[in-house]
């Protein structure tokens, strides 16, 4: 793997044979510069950087920020052209002199990221290693509480989850849940989205919400100072969400476009093809976002039921 300016390697390993695993490193990288690589390895590599490179631009999003980058580095928008050529164009005796080149000690640099002090194994414990459990408290309403205290930091995270989701669904109506948890931010019978927004972001804190397979769900993160702020916001959300019209159709055309996204990525295509196959009959058949069938048929007062 290549950055900007240099050619990293990375390993993973238990903590006692990082040196063993280091040596292993240093050797391959030797075996590169002493032998170079053969014209299947030099293939191997060329269509694993081009498959990758490729896959990052299937997108709108992806060939966008291609683009951006290729104009912020190089000062022209055509490098992706100039990066395949030149990539198909290398031979192996140009990786041999560019490994002779570039891997050599002057240039290396090793770090390890290992604990503090001794091996974890052999390290006694200190305070904050170990977080208290979890604390359930139900409220007289029925709501259940989980509290977890982590003093590490001033921070506190504050998150309402309810069964649901994809699970859900009304028959035909995929898309159902995740087009409403969209919609929970766009303003409350007493708030508008940009004033919702701002009382959080003023304060440095983020919000945000979304569906999964099985529930759905909608937090915040502040500052613990602003605890009674984020527990009022997220009440005042919960418990009154508007989902004004022209915000939720915007909502709505944006998953219709990742929709009409995945219809067209060959491997996204494949993978909702197989999830229809082993959960045939059953709301997980469908994708959480939902088809742009199911999506065209959710009508307006569908979030708010």
């Amino acid at each position: 793997h290549r950055d900007l300016h240099s050619f990293p390697t990375r390993r993973s390993s238990d903590l006692a044979q990082r040196e063993a695993f280091e040596a292993a490193a240093l050797a391959e990288v030797a075996g590169l510069v002493r032998d170079g690589i053969g014209p299947a390895e030099l293939d191997k590599a060329r269509q694993c950087v081009l498959s990758d490179f490729f896959q990052g631009m299937e997108t709108t999003q992806g060939l966008a920020a291609q683009l951006g980058a290729s104009w912020l580095l190089t000062g022209a928008t055509d490098f992706p052209v100039r990066y395949v050529t030149g990539l198909r164009a290398v031979t192996v005796e140009r990786v041999r002199a560019a490994a002779a080149t570039y891997l050599v000690p002057d240039g290396l640099t090793c770090l390890h990221l290992v604990p503090a002090g001794e091996p974890a194994a052999s390290r006694p414990a200190r305070p904050g290693d170990a977080r208290p459990p979890l604390r359930e408290v139900v409220l007289a309403n029925g709501l259940r509480l989980l509290l977890g205290p982590d003093r590490r930091l001033p921070m506190v995270s504050v998150q309402a989850a309810f069964r649901g989701g994809a699970a859900v669904d009304p028959a035909g109506k995929a898309g159902l849940s995740a087009w409403m948890a969209a919609g929970w931010w766009k303003g409350t019978a007493r708030s508008s989205a940009a004033e919702l927004a701002a009382r959080i972001e003023e304060r440095g804190g983020r919000f945000g919400g979304g569906s999964g397979s099985n529930a759905t769900a909608a937090g915040i993160h502040v500052l613990a100072a602003d605890l009674r702020l984020a527990c009022a916001t997220l009440a005042e959300v919960m418990a009154g969400p508007a989902f004004p019209a022209d915000a939720m159709e915007r909502e709505r055309a944006s998953l219709l476009a990742a929709a009409r996204e995945s219809e067209r990525h060959p491997l996204r295509r494949a993978f909702l093809e197989a999830r229809r196959r082993l959960f045939r009959g059953t709301p997980y058949a469908e994708p959480l976002g939902g088809t742009v069938a199911s999506l065209a048929a959710l009508q307006p007062d569908d979030p708010a039921a």
